[in-house]
């Protein structure tokens, strides 16, 4: 149920050393569990510049 962009994230924090992959399993699940209640929301904010010089 989680997104490709929580997958990406935490598959890094893993790579990284952040935290281990039970560790990220176990996050999955919680985030799975409250999505499927209705307690999870998740927004993403992004800011994109087009610069010129003059």
């Amino acid at each position: 149920m989680t997104g490709p962009l929580v997958q990406m994230m935490t598959a890094s924090a893993v790579a990284e050393g952040a935290i281990t992959a039970a560790q990220r399993d176990d996050l999955l699940d919680q985030l799975n569990a409250a999505a499927r209640s209705g307690d999870f929301h998740m927004s993403v904010t992004m800011f994109a510049y087009l610069v010129r010089k003059p």
